[in-house]
Protein backbone atom coordinates (compact mmCIF):
# COMPACT_ATOMS: atom_id res chain seq x y z
CA UNK A 1 0.00 0.00 0.00
CA UNK A 2 3.23 2.31 0.20
CA UNK A 3 2.11 3.29 -3.52
CA UNK A 4 -0.87 4.78 -2.11
CA UNK A 5 -0.66 5.93 1.53
CA UNK A 6 2.33 6.68 3.63
CA UNK A 7 2.97 4.77 6.39
CA UNK A 8 1.99 7.82 9.06
CA UNK A 9 -1.23 7.81 7.69
CA UNK A 10 -2.16 3.72 8.17
CA UNK A 11 -3.93 2.34 10.42
CA UNK A 12 -2.69 -0.52 12.79
CA UNK A 13 -5.00 -3.66 13.45
CA UNK A 14 -5.92 -4.63 16.62
CA UNK A 15 -7.50 -8.00 17.86
CA UNK A 16 -11.18 -7.87 16.92
CA UNK A 17 -12.93 -6.88 13.69
CA UNK A 18 -12.18 -3.47 13.54
CA UNK A 19 -8.89 -0.73 12.53
CA UNK A 20 -8.16 1.68 15.02
CA UNK A 21 -6.63 5.50 14.37
CA UNK A 22 -4.79 7.69 15.99
CA UNK A 23 -8.19 9.84 16.10
CA UNK A 24 -9.80 7.29 17.75
CA UNK A 25 -12.38 6.66 14.34
CA UNK A 26 -12.89 3.38 13.66
CA UNK A 27 -13.69 1.44 10.19
CA UNK A 28 -14.72 -2.07 9.92
CA UNK A 29 -12.65 -4.93 8.37
CA UNK A 30 -13.17 -5.27 5.04
CA UNK A 31 -12.82 -8.83 3.84
CA UNK A 32 -11.12 -9.81 0.34
CA UNK A 33 -10.45 -13.29 -1.71
CA UNK A 34 -8.95 -14.33 -4.33
CA UNK A 35 -9.99 -18.06 -6.01
CA UNK A 36 -7.20 -19.21 -8.18
CA UNK A 37 -6.16 -22.83 -8.99
CA UNK A 38 -3.05 -23.80 -9.97
CA UNK A 39 -2.92 -27.34 -11.97
CA UNK A 40 -0.79 -30.29 -9.96
CA UNK A 41 0.64 -31.36 -13.89
CA UNK A 42 2.44 -27.35 -13.68
CA UNK A 43 4.00 -28.54 -10.58
CA UNK A 44 4.71 -32.27 -12.00
CA UNK A 45 6.42 -30.76 -15.05
CA UNK A 46 7.72 -27.92 -13.34
CA UNK A 47 6.34 -25.09 -15.23
CA UNK A 48 8.25 -22.14 -13.32
CA UNK A 49 6.57 -19.51 -15.83
CA UNK A 50 3.14 -20.86 -14.74
CA UNK A 51 3.80 -20.56 -11.25
CA UNK A 52 5.10 -17.21 -12.07
CA UNK A 53 1.28 -16.25 -13.62
CA UNK A 54 -0.48 -17.86 -10.63
CA UNK A 55 1.43 -15.62 -8.36
CA UNK A 56 1.15 -12.30 -10.19
CA UNK A 57 -2.47 -13.16 -10.62
CA UNK A 58 -3.07 -13.76 -7.27
CA UNK A 59 -1.49 -10.21 -6.26
CA UNK A 60 -3.21 -8.48 -9.55
CA UNK A 61 -6.50 -8.95 -7.63
CA UNK A 62 -6.15 -8.88 -4.41
CA UNK A 63 -3.80 -5.81 -5.07
CA UNK A 64 -6.92 -4.56 -6.85
CA UNK A 65 -9.66 -5.62 -3.95
CA UNK A 66 -7.74 -3.61 -1.31
CA UNK A 67 -7.18 -0.29 -4.08
CA UNK A 68 -10.98 -0.28 -4.07
CA UNK A 69 -11.92 -0.86 -0.38
CA UNK A 70 -9.49 2.12 0.39
CA UNK A 71 -10.77 5.11 -2.20
CA UNK A 72 -14.11 3.38 -0.65
CA UNK A 73 -12.98 4.37 2.05
CA UNK A 74 -12.19 7.23 1.59
CA UNK A 75 -14.95 8.32 0.01
CA UNK A 76 -17.46 7.53 3.02
CA UNK A 77 -14.94 9.82 4.88
CA UNK A 78 -15.42 12.85 2.67
CA UNK A 79 -18.68 12.21 2.73
CA UNK A 80 -19.33 11.72 6.33
CA UNK A 81 -17.36 15.04 7.04
CA UNK A 82 -18.67 16.78 4.29
CA UNK A 83 -15.41 17.48 2.31
CA UNK A 84 -16.72 16.75 -0.84
CA UNK A 85 -17.69 19.00 -4.07
CA UNK A 86 -20.63 18.29 -6.28
CA UNK A 87 -19.57 19.04 -9.54
CA UNK A 88 -22.31 18.00 -11.85
CA UNK A 89 -25.08 20.35 -9.23
CA UNK A 90 -23.02 23.46 -9.37
CA UNK A 91 -22.44 23.10 -12.80
CA UNK A 92 -18.81 23.68 -12.08
CA UNK A 93 -15.68 23.33 -14.82
CA UNK A 94 -12.54 21.64 -13.80
CA UNK A 95 -10.62 24.39 -13.07
CA UNK A 96 -13.74 25.67 -10.75
CA UNK A 97 -13.87 22.50 -8.46
CA UNK A 98 -9.74 22.74 -8.48
CA UNK A 99 -9.55 26.12 -6.63
CA UNK A 100 -13.22 25.38 -4.61
CA UNK A 101 -10.91 21.56 -3.69
CA UNK A 102 -7.71 23.52 -2.46
CA UNK A 103 -10.00 26.11 -0.48
CA UNK A 104 -11.69 23.32 1.05
CA UNK A 105 -9.05 20.78 2.41
CA UNK A 106 -7.01 21.58 4.81
CA UNK A 107 -3.00 21.31 3.64
CA UNK A 108 -0.68 18.97 6.61
CA UNK A 109 2.55 19.51 7.92
CA UNK A 110 4.79 16.01 7.96
CA UNK A 111 7.69 15.34 10.93
CA UNK A 112 10.04 17.43 9.26
CA UNK A 113 7.58 20.13 9.32
CA UNK A 114 6.94 20.06 5.47
CA UNK A 115 4.01 21.30 4.46
CA UNK A 116 2.10 18.35 3.02
CA UNK A 117 0.48 19.19 -0.29
CA UNK A 118 -2.73 16.91 -0.69
CA UNK A 119 -3.05 14.85 -3.72
CA UNK A 120 -5.45 14.29 -6.40
CA UNK A 121 -6.14 11.04 -7.93
CA UNK A 122 -8.21 11.03 -10.67
CA UNK A 123 -8.75 8.00 -13.51
CA UNK A 124 -6.33 8.34 -16.27
CA UNK A 125 -8.86 8.99 -18.90
CA UNK A 126 -10.13 11.73 -17.06
CA UNK A 127 -6.79 13.39 -15.63
CA UNK A 128 -4.92 14.61 -19.07
CA UNK A 129 -8.58 16.50 -19.58
CA UNK A 130 -8.04 17.69 -15.90
CA UNK A 131 -4.82 18.80 -16.73
CA UNK A 132 -5.04 20.29 -19.41
CA UNK A 133 -8.04 22.73 -18.67
CA UNK A 134 -5.98 23.65 -15.40
CA UNK A 135 -3.41 25.04 -17.72
CA UNK A 136 -5.41 26.51 -19.91
CA UNK A 137 -6.65 29.10 -17.15
CA UNK A 138 -3.66 31.14 -17.49
CA UNK A 139 -1.52 33.07 -15.43
CA UNK A 140 -4.58 34.89 -13.48
CA UNK A 141 -5.44 31.87 -12.41
CA UNK A 142 -2.26 30.08 -11.45
CA UNK A 143 -1.93 32.95 -9.29
CA UNK A 144 -5.07 32.55 -7.57
CA UNK A 145 -3.78 29.04 -6.76
CA UNK A 146 -0.50 30.02 -5.64
CA UNK A 147 -2.02 32.36 -3.12
CA UNK A 148 -4.61 29.87 -2.23
CA UNK A 149 -2.06 27.49 -1.51
CA UNK A 150 0.76 29.80 0.05
CA UNK A 151 -2.22 31.02 2.45
CA UNK A 152 -3.30 27.14 3.39
CA UNK A 153 0.28 26.37 3.99
CA UNK A 154 0.88 29.48 6.44
CA UNK A 155 -2.09 28.07 7.92
CA UNK A 156 -0.70 24.62 8.43
CA UNK A 157 2.73 26.01 9.58
CA UNK A 158 0.27 27.48 11.99
CA UNK A 159 -2.04 24.81 13.35
CA UNK A 160 1.41 22.67 13.84
CA UNK A 161 3.29 25.67 15.73
CA UNK A 162 0.34 25.40 18.10
CA UNK A 163 0.24 21.96 18.13
CA UNK A 164 4.13 21.69 19.20
CA UNK A 165 3.63 24.24 21.75
CA UNK A 166 2.27 21.48 24.09
CA UNK A 167 5.74 20.12 24.20
CA UNK A 168 7.87 22.19 25.56
CA UNK A 169 11.05 23.64 23.17
CA UNK A 170 9.74 21.83 20.15
CA UNK A 171 8.50 24.73 17.33
CA UNK A 172 9.23 24.88 13.36
CA UNK A 173 11.30 27.04 11.80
Amino acid sequence: MSTYMSAENSYTIHHGSSFGSVDNNESKLTEHTVNIEFEYSNIRLYKIEQFYLFITNFIEQMSSQMIKSMYQTLNDTCDKVGNTIDVKEKNMSNSEAFLEMIKKVEFGVDKNGKVLIPSIHLHPSQATKFMDEIKAQGKEYENLVEDITKEKSEQAIKKENERLLKYEGVTLE
